[in-house]
């Protein structure tokens, strides 16, 4: 016990002369305890030969991300304008183009056109270009076979006051068609017709076989235009006394 009040005594004494010197000391003061190691600005600016700190401006990163965002912005925008207007160029280019086109295609329609009726034209003066014949004859005919009617009575008769006149006459049998079918089937078919005509005429009037004689032209000497009502009048029989 005698010993603890020795030792808590010195350990009392210390702690007043701990005290005592701080306050005489002024430690409290935190300027004093670091006044050896901080400088203040003024201090700083006073002192010669001494660097002075350079300020760094504050950057405000968002705002440079937003700027740069804005400028590529503008760059596609100028780009899709430059774009637009390569387009619209392009556009127009190709309408004029086209217009061109078919202003050359309607005028070259036109000529063709022209040509057609031309052609047409020439073709039907050709076509109903009077022909010379002796006489013309519509013979009727069922199941290939000539039909001796009305008309080839009548038929018959001319052709007998014609060779009462001239019995040499010789009777000259020519066959045609329309245009309907095959241009080779047309041309056997007048022949085939020419030829019971000209048997028709020798076996009524008895004549020589050699004084009748049957040939076809087919479709080849229309008296009527192919496109007209009456076309169906281009098959016939011309006779012709030679």
């Amino acid at each position: 016990m005698k010993r603890f009040l020795i030792a808590f005594g010195v350990f009392f004494c210390w702690f007043l002369l701990g005290i005592l010197f701080i306050n005489t000391s002024g430690a409290l003061d935190r300027k004093s305890i670091f006044a050896s190691e901080v400088s203040t600005k003024r201090d700083i600016d006073s002192t010669p030969n001494v660097i002075k700190p350079e300020l760094v401006p504050f950057v405000n990163l968002d705002s440079e991300e937003e700027e740069e965002e804005e400028n590529q912005d503008s760059i596609i925008k100028m780009s899709d304008t430059i774009t637009a207007a390569n387009l619209n160029s392009s556009n127009d280019q190709l309408i004029q183009e086209l217009n061109k086109n078919i202003q050359d295609n309607k005028r070259e329609l036109a000529e063709y056109e022209e040509k057609l009726r031309n052609a047409k034209k020439r073709t039907n003066a050709t076509s109903v270009a009077p022909r010379t014949f002796d006489a013309l004859f519509y013979p009727e005919f069922k199941h290939a076979r000539f039909v001796a009617e009305q008309k080839a009575t009548s038929f018959l008769i001319f052709v007998k006051q014609k060779l009462s006149a001239d019995p040499n006459l010789h009777i000259k049998v020519v066959g045609h068609t329309d245009y309907i079918g095959d241009k080779e089937d047309n041309y056997l078919l007048a022949l085939d017709e020419a030829k019971k005509v000209r048997e028709f005429l020798i076996k009524s009037l008895k004549l020589p076989d050699n004084q009748v004689s049957a040939y076809s032209s087919g479709e080849t000497e229309p008296i009527y235009d192919r496109d007209s009502a009456n076309r169906e009048l281009n098959h016939r029989i011309e006779i012709y006394f030679e």
